[in-house]
């Protein structure tokens, strides 16, 4: 009897880690939809962080970003290097499986969810994912974090753990996700060898190879959990 691939949806951001994470599974399991969360406009970010942190901090990010729009333009040889290496595919979805909202905590999103009840929902570069929704289902919620947890959680944790001369903690955790920020149960982490040639941008992209084989098995694993619970 053939076994029945498990069922996902993915909550994710729009940009090209989640093909990345899109191409490596649709191939191992089935991705019943697609919940693509869109950028907010550059005035409402500023205008949102200048309400939580002030003018002295949103400047210095602001001055961060311009600053790594010409970095990323000088280290994109090394990232279309890591691309091509680890086969990553960047192509998008198809589009009758992409449902793009403002957020990813919105009410359409909790229907969507009850409606195709899959296996796991895996989530990727998102914003902070609501108690209601990870409660609106009974089904695992499944983070992959560029980073080791907990001692380097939130963005850029491979960054901050080279920052600190802690290579042994520049990583990928793969695990639960809960109310908290990259706070849920680790399922599995590695950690990723960095090159010289290596710099800011790229150690977003040495990631996204590493997670790919544990997501694949942390979602089969909890398939047949529900199975055996069934």
């Amino acid at each position: 009897m053939n076994r029945r691939m498990p069922r996902i949806v993915m909550l994710c951001g729009d940009g090209p880690s989640s093909w990345f994470m899109y191409n490596a599974l649709a191939g191992e399991m089935e991705v019943l939809a697609v919940v693509v969360e869109r950028k907010p406009s550059a005035r409402a970010m500023v205008r949102n962080r200048l309400r939580r942190l002030g003018w002295p901090t949103v400047a210095g990010q602001l001055a961060f970003l311009a600053f790594n729009r010409l970095l990323a333009r000088l280290q994109r040889r090394r990232s279309d290097e890591l691309i091509l290496r680890h086969g990553l595919q960047s192509a998008a979805p198809p589009a009758d499986i992409v449902h793009r909202v403002d957020s990813v905590n919105a009410a359409a999103v909790r229907r969507l969810l009850r409606k195709l009840d899959p296996d796991a929902v895996v989530v990727n570069g998102t914003r902070i994912v609501s108690p209601k929704v990870i409660e609106c289902i009974q089904r695992p919620f499944i983070n992959t974090h560029a980073g080791i947890t907990p001692r380097y959680r939130g963005v850029h944790g491979g960054y901050w753990a080279l920052v600190h001369d802690d290579a042994e903690h520049c990583g990928v955790t793969v695990h639960l996700v809960d109310a908290g920020v990259d706070t849920g149960g680790v399922l599995y982490q590695q950690r990723i060898h960095v090159e010289d040639s290596d710099g800011f941008n790229t150690y977003r992209t040495q990631p996204d190879q590493a997670w790919r084989q544990h997501l694949q098995g942390v979602c089969v694993r909890f398939q047949r959990r529900a199975r055996i619970a069934a």
